[in-house]
């Protein structure tokens, strides 16, 4: 073999085992994460909640607005770590003269839609 055939032969080599390299090592480009979901607020969830509250009575649910502040309320309570039997007692004082399982109907939908 000639000195500048071997040459070429060489570098052809030395190339196809670059190019062999980059195929099975693949693109190293790191991914970036994608967003961590976002918790909807309780503006989002609060229909959600007056349809537990309506489904528990009627009543419960008839003012939009306040059943939701007395959520937010009760959710407060739940973030202090308060006991369970002091966060029914608070669900029954913000929503007046529901029986005692109402009111933990009512603080676990509080829990699922608000907090």
């Amino acid at each position: 073999m000639r000195p500048a055939r071997a040459k070429t032969a060489l570098t052809l080599a030395v190339a196809t085992a670059a190019l062999t390299a980059c195929t099975f090592a693949g693109d190293q480009t790191p991914v970036p994460e994608p967003p961590a979901p976002r918790n909807p607020g309780p503006e989002a969830q609060a229909p959600a909640f007056l349809l537990d509250l309506a489904a528990i009575d009627a009543t419960l649910a008839s003012d939009a607005e306040d059943a939701v502040a007395a959520a937010q309320v009760l959710c407060d309570h739940i973030a202090d770590d308060e006991s369970d039997d002091l966060l029914l007692k608070t669900a029954a004082d913000l929503y007046p003269g529901v029986s005692e399982p109402d009111a933990e109907l009512i603080l676990t939908a509080a829990k699922d839609h608000i907090c």
